[in-house]
């Protein structure tokens, strides 16, 4: 899953100039980079397993308020 997990992150990495990412967030119909990756894996159990992610780490998100699809 570790694998998976920076794989995946790279995927979304980006460097952008400050103005290009606020014409994006007023432009775009996406979500940023960021939120695209963050939002995923913080939604994934495994995710919590891998880099023993706790109540106190910033990308900690309730299992209830967790997404999921099925």
């Amino acid at each position: 899953y570790k694998k998976i997990f920076e794989s995946y992150t790279l995927d979304w990495c980006s460097q952008m100039n400050p103005y290009v990412r606020v014409n994006l967030l007023y432009n775009d119909d996406h979500s940023p980079n960021k939120n695209r990756a963050n939002a995923v894996l913080s939604s994934t159990d495994e995710f919590y397993d891998v880099y023993d992610i706790k109540e106190k780490d910033g990308m900690f998100v309730p299992k209830k308020n967790r997404v999921a699809v099925w």
